[in-house]
């Protein structure tokens, strides 16, 4: 079974993730595999935004390369037009790879990339905007400008996706959507994940 996870920023899907694994479920992280995409694409990725995103080493500036793309959405759309393409491919083979192992896509933009078109079952993430602001606060460090743009910017992204409760993955099979609602502790959204494992019929290990 192929589980995606996804949620708005700083909702919590990370932490769902990792509650997922400890259940035997194998994580393919999205964000690892956007690193490597910045690796195997550096050329036509300079090509787009110039070789002030480089650092010293000549690697890219994950940073400085954020800072361009999050301030302008066709920047952002430019970069995901060069990266996404290689990363569903990527994922694809990895859950080949994985065979009859249950696995999770843990992707912010699950739905945005086309990866929900991978998956058995989509669960979403969720928590009250004010939670989030303050996760995002605690956790990144950043402004409360910047913070407000990130949230903004995930939004948007969300609502042009067009998520929907029901749909057909590419192998033709309807697909469910749970919304997981994680405005409390860990441990309620342990509780809660747990008990969908149940539903799935899956017990770990």
């Amino acid at each position: 079974m192929v589980i995606g996870v996804t949620g708005g920023y700083c909702a919590g899907k990370d932490a769902a993730a990792r509650i997922l694994a400890r259940h035997g479920i194998i994580e393919i992280n999205e964000d690892e595999i956007g690193h490597e995409a910045l690796q195997a694409l550096k050329g036509p990725i300079i090509e787009a935004f110039g070789v002030s995103i480089l650092r010293g080493d000549g690697a890219i500036d994950r940073r400085v390369l954020g800072s361009v793309v999050f301030s302008h959405l066709e920047a952002l759309k430019r970069l995901e037009d060069i990266v996404h393409p290689w990363m569903v491919e990527e994922t694809r083979k990895r859950i080949a790879a994985a065979g009859s192992t249950h696995v999770e896509v843990n992707a912010a933009i699950l739905h945005r990339m086309g990866l929900h078109l991978l998956c058995d079952v989509v669960l979403i993430i969720d928590a009250p905007l004010p939670v989030r602001f303050l996760r995002a606060r605690k956790r990144d460090g950043l402004s409360i400008r910047e913070t407000v743009k990130r949230l903004r910017i995930q939004r948007k992204q969300r609502q042009n996706a067009g998520t929907r409760k029901q749909f057909l993955n590419e192998k033709g099979v309807n697909v469910d959507t749970v919304i997981v609602n994680n405005g409390g502790t860990q441990f309620a959204l342990a509780r809660r994940l747990e008990a969908l494992l149940s539903e799935l019929g899956i017990t770990g290990r």
